[in-house]
């Protein structure tokens, strides 16, 4: 039983992620409205762009903005980025304009994803930083195992709580997943 706890305390969500999408490559993973998503496909997607992100240089300890609609896309995108070994910064697109300025100028990730609706939704100065989720190109990623993209330990999201009329900023790293969910506050 110990070596579970151990085994468990180390694995992140990539892992879990493909190790399900293996196990059980056609059950149904993600529900939005009347659309569904097999664990392959979700992994498909997720490893894609996960992949992008990489190459766009972002990996551990860099901050990603999301910009996105509650929507399987901002699932994908939130999976991307902790695949990649970065963190989010979850950015609703319905805050207005300066509430977002802000939160990007105390944040200062290192690149957005959103898509080509939301993309106007974002201060000006910010729209350089954005990678257009609905605008990427859909090229086909070799599939390798997760273990290159991010292990325990991981910076996962960072989020800013609005108190006293000023955001503050809450960072979470993850020390793995199972049983045993191991998270810290920083």
């Amino acid at each position: 039983h110990q070596a579970t706890k151990l085994y468990c305390a180390e694995i992140t969500v990539a892992p879990l992620l493909c190790l399900q999408a293996e196990a059980t490559p056609r059950a149904p993973a993600l529900r939005s409205g009347g659309a569904v998503l097999s664990y392959a496909q979700l992994w498909s997607r997720v490893h894609r762009l996960a992949r992008v992100l990489r190459e766009a240089g972002l990996g551990r300890g860099a901050l990603v903005g999301l910009c996105l609609e509650r929507s399987p896309d901002m699932v994908v995108a939130q999976l991307a980025v902790l695949c990649s070994g970065a963190a989010y910064v979850p950015l609703d697109p319905a805050y207005p304009r300066e509430r977002l300025h802000y939160m990007l100028a105390d944040a200062r990730p290192k690149r957005i994803l959103t898509t080509v609706d939301l993309h106007p939704a974002l201060p000006e100065e910010h729209r350089g930083l954005c990678l257009l989720l609905d605008a990427l190109p859909a090229g086909c990623a070799v599939i390798v195992k997760p273990s290159e993209f991010t292990s325990a330990s991981t910076l996962e999201f960072a989020a800013l709580t609005k108190e006293v009329g000023i955001p503050d900023g809450m960072f979470n790293v993850v020390t793995g997943f199972g049983p045993e969910i191991g998270t810290e506050l920083i």
